[in-house]
């Protein structure tokens, strides 16, 4: 029980930091501060990816064993975490990309 919740805060974390830097990136956008902008971005993608291989090593450590992986309601915290800063950073790009354009 304690490795699986190890594994969910880490990543809760790498996926929480990925949302902060892609939110960073459209705030800085729409002030029109494009200075590092894609920098946040590409930190962003890299935690996101992070916190993606985490969760893909878990469940191949599951499968490996034959091991029925136990569902909780932090595991599933996690991967909802995960999957919507999915979405947050393709938002992100359109964002910006849509500021770059009007602003």
């Amino acid at each position: 029980m304690e490795d699986i919740v190890m594994i969910c805060c880490q990543i809760i974390s790498k996926v929480g930091e990925a949302k902060s830097l892609f939110v960073e990136a459209m705030r800085k956008a729409r002030k029109k501060e494009y200075n590092n902008v894609n920098e946040l971005m590409k930190k962003g993608e890299q935690r996101m990816l992070e916190g993606q291989r985490i969760h893909a090593q878990m469940l191949q450590k599951s499968a490996s064993k034959d091991d029925n992986l136990e569902i909780n309601l932090l595991l599933i915290h996690s991967e909802d975490q995960m999957s919507s800063v999915e979405t947050i950073s393709v938002i992100a790009e359109e964002y910006i990309a849509l500021c770059k354009e009007i602003l």
